[in-house]
Parts: structure tokens; C-alpha cells; sequence
């Protein structure tokens, strides 16, 4: 079958550029692909378009912080649609001819773009359209009753969706996939998720459209999936065990991405070095592949407790930029979060 896969735009006051390849679509073409299909993705960011848009009435009592500053030390200003328009999407898919579309929705408070998206999709076209990402494991009983999408996928892509395509060329029935929520006789079914990591049959998903950070072409990567923390705001740990990759896979994929040209690997995992004896292993791997030419950095996920065993290796391994996810500094909000890191 021929399958798009869509990374939408992103509706915002700001997004970091550099952090948006698109992985998990690039786990799930990986995917699809090893099944005998031909995928297509489509990186809305890529083009790096920015256009200002109407800011949403929610948002309204931001305007104080978010006012027009063109002097030196402005942050940021305005309400932006960052990534290509759905016009030049909705134009791509009527040229083209596909047999499955899916789109990625990664957080709540942009699930509601997505959903726009999905709407304009389906008014040109019959094709299949499915959502799936961690805003739909987050939200699935909310948005399976007002979706504009055909189908929702709950847990890992790269394991649903190849079985999705399946129930669609009739080869095994829709109840059999896992995760799939879909519609039958104006009743919705909700079958039991995969959590299952992508990386866990071996996948080394080609790169496209690497990004650059301080002028340097980046990438991204994960070691491991799941999180020991139990924030509330999160769905990572209800929805993922934690598992690690095998080392000697992990230091497969650096060796790729060294070999496309990637200098800088930024590590997207949600709770990076909080195993010491994993970690241990790890930092052999990067003082290794740093010496070859890459370097490091770690923009999710990072937390003061975890970096303290490791913090005389981590210039030596290579590491360029840290950012500590502290959440609030303020510790009656921090345990009403379940947040166990404090100032």
C-alpha cells in the first residue's frame, strides 16, 4: 500500500527548531517499509515557514507577555503557525494517490490543531485517516467521541500501524489490531494497546531533513522508554514500562547517524541516566563515538539527581547543552504535581 505519514504544524508563541525531526514517524516509515510498503513522510517543520496567525481567545490574557518587541532582548513575540499551511498539505494529498494517511499528534494542548487538520484532510478525500501519539494515549476516551479521523492509535505505531494496514487490505479484522479505536455500527471499540518501545525489533530508522543547532546538523535518539517519575501532567509512565535498549544497538545507530553527517545526537529520553549502571555503560559509548567526531546534548527529560554521579564525565563524553526539566521551583506545586525534584 501507499502510505502517507504527517508530522503537522505546530501552533504557537515559539517551538525549537532543532528539536523537531520527527522520530517516531521515522520509527513507523521504518516500520511499514520492512512490511512491503511504500511510505511517504511528510515533515510539515522541515520547511522552517513561520507566518503569524490569529491568536486564540484562550490566549488572549498572554497578550502582556507576548506584545510586539523588536529590541535586542525580545524572547518572544505573537502567535505563529510554525511549519507549512494546511492548504500546501490538503494540496499534496489531492496530487497524490494514497491508501492510508496518518497524522502525529504528540501533545494535548495541540491535539486540537491536529484535529483542524484532520478536517480539512477528509474534506477532500475517502482515504483511511488515522491519529495517533501520546496525545491520544493521554486523552483516548475524550477524543474518540468528537475525532475527525477515521481510526485513533493508542501505543506504539511502529507495532499498530503495519497490523492497521493489514485490517485494511483484509488480511485480519480491526478488532485484532492492537490499540486501534475505531467506529462499527455507530458504536466505538477501544482495543488493548501495545506499549511495546519501537526500537525493540531492531529498527534503525533512516534520517531525513536533519536540523541544524548552532550550525551544526543534529539528530535524535532514545536508550530507553518509560520514566521513574509519577508527574501528574504526564502519561509517559502510566503508558510506558521502563526498558533499555541493548548497548551494542545503541552504538549501531550512533554509527549511522556519524556516518550521514549528524555532529550533534541530542538524547530525547524522558528520564535519562536515572539507572548508574546503565548509564555507566553508556557513557563508554559516547566517549567513544565523541572522540569520532560527535557530540551531545540532552534537551528532555534531564533532572539534577541523575547528572550528579556522571558530572565530571559529561564535558569529557561530549555533552554541549543540558536542560534541567525543574518544572516549578516552588515545592507546594511540585508535590501537588508528584514531582520529585526540587530547587
Amino acid at each position: 500500500m501507499k502510505i502517507l505519514l504527517i508530522a503537522p504544524p505546530v501552533f504557537d508563541f515559539y517551538f525549537t527548531t532543532h528539536r523537531m525531526e520527527p522520530l517516531g514517524l521515522e520509527y513507523i516509515k521504518a516500520a511499514l517499509e520492512n512490511a512491503g510498503h511504500s511510505v511517504t513522510l511528510y515533515d510539515s517543520t522541515a520547511s522552517g515557514k513561520v507566518k503569524t496567525v490569529s491568536t486564540p481567545p484562550e490566549f488572549a490574557y498572554l497578550s502582556k507577555f507576548y506584545g510586539e518587541d523588536v529590541s535586542p532582548l525580545s524572547l518572544h513575540s505573537g502567535y505563529k503557525r510554525l511549519g507549512d499551511s494546511f492548504f500546501r498539505i490538503v494540496d499534496f494529498i489531492k496530487e497524490n494517490n494514497f491508501d492510508l494517511i496518518a497524522l502525529s499528534s504528540l501533545f494535548s494542548p495541540y491535539h486540537p490543531d491536529v484535529e483542524n487538520l484532520a478536517a480539512e484532510i477528509k474534506k477532500v478525500t475517502k482515504t483511511p485517516l488515522s491519529i495517533g501519539g501520546t496525545a491520544v494515549n493521554a486523552q483516548k476516551k475524550k477524543i474518540a467521541g468528537t475525532t475527525n479521523a477515521d481510526f485513533l492509535n493508542c501505543g506504539n505505531g511502529a507495532v499498530t500501524l503495519p497490523i492497521l494496514v493489514d485490517a485494511l487490505a483484509g488480511k485480519t479484522s480491526f478488532g485484532e489490531v492492537p490499540g486501534l479505536i475505531y467506529r462499527k455500527n455507530g458504536e466505538i471499540f477501544m482495543n488493548e494497546p501495545s506499549f511495546e518501545p519501537a526500537w525493540c525489533n531492531g529498527l534503525i530508522p533512516k534520517r531525513e531533513n536533519l536540523r541544524y543547532f548552532r550550525k551544526k546538523k543534529i539528530a535524535k535518539i532514545v536508550f530507553s522508554s518509560g520514566c521513574r517519575n509519577r508527574c501528574a501532567f504526564c502519561s509517559i509512565h502510566r503508558d510506558n514500562k521502563l526498558a533499555y535498549r541493548e548497548i551494542s544497538h545503541i552504538k549501531k545507530e550512533l554509527e549511522y547517524l556519524l556516518s550521514i553527517g549528524a555532529e550533534v545526537v541530542d538524547i530525547e529520553d524522558d528520564d535519562i541516566f536515572s539507572n548508574r549502571d546503565y548509564a555507566s555503560q553508556i557513557f563508554e559509548i559516547l566517549e567513544e563515538m565523541h572522540e569520532k567526531g560527535l557530540s551531545y546534548t540532552a534537551m528532555n527529560g534531564m533532572t539534577v539527581r541523575n547528572i550528579i554521579p556522571f558530572a565530571a564525565k559529561l564535558s569529557k563524553t561530549g555533552f554541549i547543552k543540558l536542560d534541567l526539566s525543574l518544572v516549578s521551583a516552588e515545592k507546594s506545586v511540585a508535590d501537588n504535581l508528584h514531582r520529585p525534584h526540587g530547587i
